[in-house]
Parts: structure tokens; sequence; C-alpha cells
């Protein structure tokens, strides 16, 4: 299925699906970003103090 028949069935504009896709690729690299930046401020340490809290789930 090409863009312009999922276009027509889905009820959707073009240019909303490409809007809505570029949208939706920049949240997900700014969401990239922001991880990136606070795994920085972390350490092993805090992340196995954590993780003991956390109960075991088998």
């Amino acid at each position: 299925m090409n863009l312009e028949e999922f276009s027509k069935k889905e009820y959707i504009a073009i240019s909303q699906f490409i809007s809505t896709a570029v949208s939706e690729k920049l949240s997900a690299l700014k969401s990239y970003d922001y991880l990136e930046e606070r795994s920085k401020k972390g350490t092993a340490k805090f992340l196995k103090e954590a993780l003991a809290q956390v109960s075991d789930v088998k």
C-alpha cells in the first residue's frame, strides 16, 4: 500500500499524515535527547539501590 492509497483508506489528507509523522519523529528525538541527558546524571550505584527496592517477580 502506498501513501496515497493509505490516506484514502484512512480518510486523512496526505499533508496531515506527513505533518503527524514529522511531529511524532520530532517528539521521539526530543525524548531520546532528554533521556540521554538524564542518564548522565545517574550512577550505577543509584541504579542498583533503586532496583534493590523492587520486588522480584517470576
